[in-house]
């Protein structure tokens, strides 16, 4: 009853090493060895038992070689891994030279490649700075702006800021009297992709405003040249196939605080009066520079500065600014605002 029981004890364990012998593990075939032999001398033993003829006991011996061969393996195993754990003692100091090497150079070279960006960085703002100037010739308006980037970084000790957002004056001579051209933009995106929209308007923006130089340009009345400007503007914007996306307001102001504007998705200007803030739109009319079919909404709209009038034009973020008087101002948070006082 005991015998056959064997049987299933000997499958078991010559299953288990034939899993192992598919991965080619020594171990595992020194192990068969012995368990063949063992199992040879338990066959002949259990013949002999059964008279099937007669053979001296060999299974105690061969048990013996077994526990013996078992003994040899694991000495061997162990004096392996000993092996490996002297040896991982001995260079474990260089180990951890070689990595911190490794790790040095990798940030040598994130800090060559930061530096690159940055510069790239500094030189896109260097290319927005002379573009983004506040040129005003009629004395009755003051003109302030405010310009605070989300993106800071520093190039070879130089502190600069990055993003979409830009405010421009410039002034131009027309038949009908002198107007201060404004205007107010974001450009979609963070960082180099704001600021190469940034950059886009400023170029088109002094274009047009060289071009009023010329005669043409001058008779034509002031309303229909902010329309030439914006179409100018939407026309390059919509080249970008939807890429390259900005709100804006522009507007043109005479000496009287007649004001023309178009607000093309940008926030809503805020008109300080008398202590009193207000918007002077209440809904949107146009959609961004760029965004197709967009000269179907163009639309105009006029507006009157009185004596102490306080205009603010701004993007996000224009809503933390705090007046404190009349000639002194707090800026706080990201933004670009445009302040206009009559």
């Amino acid at each position: 009853l005991v015998q056959p029981t064997w049987i299933l004890y000997v499958i078991l364990i010559f299953s288990n090493l034939i899993r192992n012998l598919r991965k080619k593990e020594k171990r595992a075939i020194y192990i068969t060895i012995g368990l063949t032999i063992v199992l040879i001398a338990a066959i002949i033993d259990t013949a002999t038992n059964r008279n099937y003829w007669v053979f001296p006991r060999i299974m105690g011996y061969a048990f013996l070689f077994f526990n013996i061969s078992l003994a040899m393996i694991l000495a061997n195993s162990f004096v392996k891994l000993n092996e490996e754990f002297e040896d991982l003692n001995k260079n474990l100091e260089k180990k951890v030279e070689d990595r911190t090497d490794a790790l040095n150079e990798s940030l040598n070279q994130l800090q060559i490649l930061k530096e690159k960006q940055d510069g790239d960085y500094f030189l896109t703002s260097l290319l927005i700075q002379p573009l983004a100037r506040i040129e005003n010739k009629i004395p009755e308006l003051k003109i302030e702006s405010y310009t605070n980037q989300k993106k800071k970084f520093q190039f070879r000790g130089k502190n600069g800021e990055i993003g979409g957002d830009i405010c421009i004056v410039g002034s131009i001579h027309l038949e009908s009297g002198e107007y201060t051209v404004f205007a107010n933009a974001d450009a979609m995106g963070k960082s180099i992709q704001g600021a190469g929209g940034a950059l886009v308007l400023g170029v088109v923006f002094q274009a047009v405003l060289s071009r009023a130089k010329s005669s043409y340009t001058k008779r034509r009345p002031p309303e229909l040249w902010l329309k030439d400007l914006y179409v100018e503007l939407q026309s390059v914007f919509a080249s970008f196939d939807g890429s390259m996306l900005s709100s804006v307001v522009l507007g043109m102001v005479g000496k009287n605080g007649y004001i023309y504007y178009i607000n093309a998705e940008h926030p809503w200007s805020i008109l300080y009066r008398d202590g009193v803030a207000s918007f002077i739109e209440t809904e949107l009319s146009m959609r961004k520079l760029g965004f197709p079919r967009n000269n179907s909404h163009f639309q105009i709209k006029t507006f009157s500065l009185l004596d102490g009038d306080v205009l603010l034009v701004g993007s996000d973020g224009r809503d933390d600014i705090g007046l404190m008087s009349e000639t002194e101002n707090r800026y706080i948070n990201e933004d670009e605002t445009l302040i206009l006082r009559f």
